[in-house]
């Protein structure tokens, strides 16, 4: 990361990177297994005007597979990468909840995931938020992005 966009990262206070706001990506279990109230995971839809403007390239993958294979294969990427660890699978909407620590200072992010049909496949949304602080430096963008490419991999396109 160039210095920067480091600096720029560093006074933007963002920690909760979606995809998309048309698709709510509501965390259900995570909350649960914390044992903390729903109102921490509430999206604050006036971040995602910041968002757009530090990291315009997040945006939903869209893929030309069928909907049950790449959630198959987002599944499989998140439990045999080091990207991050399942905690709840909700196979019925596609969707999985996941749990990121980072490797320096072993920080806590959460994850949730969610593969929906569309026109020309498979559509698949994500949500990336640190449990702490008011600047990811950039962090949850880069995971979101990380784990597109490994997915895209997986299903060879």
């Amino acid at each position: 990361m160039q210095v920067k966009q480091f600096l720029k990262q560093l006074k933007t206070p963002l920690n909760d990177v979606v995809t998309s706001t048309e698709i709510p990506l509501v965390f259900k279990k995570i909350p649960e297994i914390r044992e903390v109230s729903f109102e921490k995971y509430t999206y604050d839809s006036d971040s995602f005007s910041v968002q757009k403007k530090l990291h315009p390239e997040i945006q939903p993958l869209r893929l030309p597979k069928e909907t049950e294979e790449v959630f198959a294969k987002a599944v499989k990427v998140a439990k045999e990468t080091s990207l991050m660890e399942v905690v709840h699978i909700n196979e019925d909407i596609r969707q999985f909840e996941a749990v990121a620590t980072t490797p320096l200072m072993k920080f806590k992010d959460d994850i949730v995931v969610k593969v929906e049909p569309d026109e020309k496949g498979s559509v698949v949304h994500m949500r990336s938020k640190s449990r702490l602080g008011k600047s990811d430096l950039g962090k949850n963008a880069e995971r979101i992005q990380s784990f597109f490419s490994v997915l895209k991999k997986e299903l060879e396109l």
